[in-house]
């Protein structure tokens, strides 16, 4: 029996055989008088006699669509060709399923609806996995079509595949992986107190450099480096020995730029020299964001990305990178916010030539833009329960001092007493 299970169609044999959610399969039923089978892409599935085989005059299946489904009921994503049914009879035009009841698919196997071609001659040749294959093809493609018409992104979506396919758009490669989109999209990513105030700590604290106070020493060709203890050939220092070997230098230069001060210098430094690049100087972009800009957001964003809530890292997965909110304005403090590189995609709306990108650009922005209003919602809820928790404890350290002073005098009180008695006696 195949039958909806979950986000899952789901056909019953000695185990499960599932088709995921929002992707397409075909399924045909035969029937040659003593048995019944069921095929999936060209495989049978199942197999039971026909008189055991309760089928019924419904066929509890359909094709999943979770995004637009409705209280209790859940949509078609188009239509279903060549559907296999019991009793050898298919439908041989496309239809449109009807609505289903109590939560189910059901498509009606009725022969008195007039858009719909019956033909009793299906046979198991008929469902082999070749012929399968052909007729989801066919199915697919028309299915495609019709998505396209129906997200009134037909132009655009070709035209944007065109671009695609013939490399006119070049866009990074950011490490996208299907682990990595689940998290994005399930992830309640937070960053502890502690944690965000020493990476604080770190970002606003200046390293502090020891002068060099070793004497330089030589042998020949051969230079101790200063920093590792190392005699090595000349040509492995820079000009100043005094700073130590090159591969120290190298060493200590990517230190400093890992450390999350760094990292925020960079971001800051590189994209200074962008608005400097010939085509956006062109443009008259401006830079005006400061480092301190910078220190500011990463602290009001709590070092969260502006668009996802993911928490920033300096380096791999989610690395802090510089978003420009409208692509037409430089880096200015009130237009830039700092995002996962993962969402900090090339933007070429402000070129008319890939103007077809901008309402993917809009839709990206609008979609995270919600995501953020809800985080900063829960935020504020959270903030208003500890604001609350925190005037409680307040209130209870009054209430303890008040009881501690007043169990102070009486204890004066005792003690005097206790003297006055001593001294009558």
């Amino acid at each position: 029996m195949v039958s909806l299970d979950g986000n899952k169609l789901v056909v019953a044999t000695s185990g499960l055989k599932t088709v995921t959610s929002k992707s397409w399969t075909h399924f045909a039923v035969v029937n040659d008088g003593k048995y019944v089978r069921v095929f999936q892409d060209g495989f049978k599935v199942v197999e039971n006699m026909a008189t055991k085989f309760l089928l019924g005059s419904t066929l509890d299946v359909g094709l999943w669509r979770s995004e637009r489904s409705v209280k209790g009921q859940q949509g078609f994503e188009g239509y279903v060709a060549d559907f296999g049914l019991y009793d050898s009879v298919r439908y041989t035009a496309n239809f449109t399923p009807k609505m289903f009841v109590t939560g189910k698919p059901r498509v009606e196997a009725d022969a008195a609806v007039k858009t719909e071609t019956l033909d009793r001659s299906l046979k198991e040749a008929d469902v082999l996995k070749a012929n399968c294959e052909a007729q989801m093809s066919a199915l697919k493609k028309s299915l495609e079509d019709e998505r396209a018409k129906s997200d009134g992104y037909s132009l655009e979506m070709s035209t944007l595949k065109k671009a695609l396919d013939d490399s006119e758009v070049k866009t990074k490669s950011d490490g996208w992986s299907k682990e990595k989109a689940m998290f994005a999209a399930t992830h309640n990513d937070t960053m502890p107190g502690a944690e965000l105030d020493a990476n604080i700590r770190t970002i606003t604290t200046a390293p502090k450099y020891e002068g060099v106070r070793k004497a330089i020493k030589e042998d020949g060709d051969s230079v101790l480096c200063n920093s590792c203890s190392t005699w090595k050939p000349r040509h492995c220092f820079y000009t100043k020995l005094r700073y130590g070997c090159i591969e120290c230098c190298s060493a200590k230069t990517k230190a400093r730029e890992s450390s999350w001060r760094g990292v925020l210098q960079i971001l800051v430094t590189t994209s200074r020299k962008s608005c400097n690049r010939g085509s956006r100087a062109a443009r008259g972009l401006v830079h005006t964001i400061t480092f301190e800009d910078v220190v500011k957001m990463y602290r009001e964003q709590r070092g969260m990305c502006y668009y996802s809530g993911i928490k920033l890292t300096r380096d791999g997965n989610w690395k802090a990178s510089l978003e420009r909110k409208n692509v037409r304005i430089g880096y200015t403090a009130e237009n830039c916010c700092l995002v996962a590189a993962e969402f900090n995609s090339i933007d070429h709306t402000s070129n008319a030539k890939y103007a077809v990108l901008k309402p993917w650009h809009d839709e990206l922005d609008r979609s995270f833009g919600k995501l953020k209003k809800q985080r900063d919602s829960e935020h504020t809820l959270a903030l208003t329960r500890l604001q609350t928790i925190e005037s409680e404890m307040l209130d209870l350290n009054t209430s303890f001092t008040e009881l501690k002073s007043q169990r102070d005098a009486e204890n004066r009180a005792v003690i005097g007493i206790l003297k006055e008695l001593k001294g009558s006696v």
